[in-house]
Parts: structure tokens; C-alpha cells; sequence
């Protein structure tokens, strides 16, 4: 029997070595791709948790335009469980599109949702707290869930690499600041934050408008120091 046995034992180490040699060849370019780059390791880590959130709500959820999409995967920037996080911000999103987005945002049971003001209507050139007609923004945080163990954070629109910006832009903040706190929003103003860092402005910046990682890894510490104050 033992000598039948042999032969059957070579063969399924042959076999079980041929395997672990094939999946080394084939995932260690992956995992060095993994390591090396920022995009890859986001953009796998995101996918990841949007299937583990089918057994266990991510604590955050994202919604906005590109400024937000630019984010990438937020968990790994608050340098805890990458697998934390889902990211819904799209570019070139408008209010309408985001709103369309509630109903998969509320599906995850987050702990927090967080949503930037920042969208492609809002930020027209044409635009300013006087003119901008802010009904499309109040239909969106409107349909926004009442749900006391989600707190809801909106996001101000981020400063610009151009100075001039900045007078209109916190111009639209206050209001949005007023209209967010009257349906009983918390709101995060990111200007202070991110033009008070230690930071030079065009560091915060990739081009006029998006952010740097530097810029965004500054914004992911502000929201947790955000949210300790509700814990």
C-alpha cells in the first residue's frame, strides 16, 4: 500500500509546488503594483470594501463631484482600516446627479455621510451667493436621510490656487453654512483649514482647482478631528 501511496504523494507535491510557483509569478507584479502605486492600491482597496460592505457597513460614505473622486479611497487616508470607506464622488457631477446617488449612499449604513459642496453648477463661473439660485442644493440635502446614527458632514467648496477666488467662494459658503444648518446639518468649512496650514497655497493645488494629495490628506485629518466632537 505504501508503495502505491508514494507515487500519489510526489505527484500532488509536484503539483501543489507548480501552483504556488504559477501564483507567485502571477500576483507578484500585482502586489508590487499594489505597493508602489497610490492610484492601484486605492482604486483595489475601494472595490474590496464595497464587497465586504454586503456583510459589514463601512463606517464612511462620500458623495460629490471630482474634488471628491479625487479623495480616492479616504480610509487609507486617515491611516486606519483601508477597507472603511466608499467613495460615490464622480466628476463632473451636479446636484441632480448626486441626489441620485442617496438611495445607494443610505443603502451602506454608514456611520458617517460625508458630502462636498463643490459641483460642476455651483462652481459656473457666472455664479455667486447672490445670483446662484439654491433650490437644486436644497432638494439635494433634503432628501438626505434622518437618521440619528448617521451624522451627516457637508464639506465647504474648497479654496482655489487663484486668491481672487477666494471672497466669492466664501461668499457661497456662508450661505451654504446656513441653509446646511437649518435642516440640521453639521458643516465643515476647509478654507481656514487648508489656507491656515503650514502649507504654501500652490502646494494645496495640482492645477487651478484640485487638490494635491497634501491637500486632501489635510482634509482627511480635519474630519476626524471633525467627528471626535460627536462621538
Amino acid at each position: 500500500m505504501e508503495v502505491l501511496l508514494r507515487p500519489m504523494r510526489a505527484f500532488f507535491s509536484f503539483i501543489l509546488k507548480a501552483f504556488i510557483i504559477v501564483w507567485v509569478i502571477i500576483s507578484a507584479p500585482l502586489m508590487l503594483l499594489f505597493i508602489q502605486n497610490k492610484y492601484y492600491r486605492a482604486i483595489t482597496t475601494e472595490q474590496l470594501t464595497v464587497k465586504i460592505s454586503n456583510y459589514r457597513s463601512p463606517e464612511w460614505v462620500f458623495m460629490g463631484n471630482g474634488i471628491t473622486a479625487g479623495g480616492r479611497n479616504w480610509s487609507l487616508r486617515f491611516g486606519l482600516n483601508p477597507f472603511n470607506s466608499i467613495n460615490l464622488g464622480h466628476i463632473g457631477y451636479s446636484f441632480r446627479q448626486i441626489a441620485a446617488q442617496i438611495p445607494k449612499a443610505v443603502s451602506y449604513h454608514s456611520k458617517y455621510l460625508v458630502l462636498t459642496a463643490e459641483t460642476t453648477d455651483l462652481m459656473d463661473v457666472e455664479s455667486d451667493a447672490e445670483t446662484f439660485n439654491f433650490k437644486e442644493w436644497e432638494n439635494l440635502v433634503t432628501q438626505l436621510p434622518n437618521n440619528p446614527h448617521c451624522l451627516k458632514i457637508i464639506c465647504s467648496i474648497p479654496p482655489q490656487r487663484d486668491p481672487s477666488t477666494d471672497s466669492r467662494i466664501n461668499a457661497l459658503n456662508e450661505k451654504l453654512k446656513t441653509q446646511a444648518e437649518s435642516y440640521q446639518l453639521k458643516f465643515l468649512d476647509l478654507n481656514p483649514i487648508l489656507l491656515e496650514s503650514n502649507v504654501s497655497r500652490p502646494s494645496l493645488f495640482i492645477d487651478s482647482i484640485h487638490l494635491s494629495d497634501t491637500a486632501y490628506d489635510l482634509w482627511a485629518h480635519a474630519l476626524l478631528n471633525f467627528t471626535k466632537e460627536y462621538k
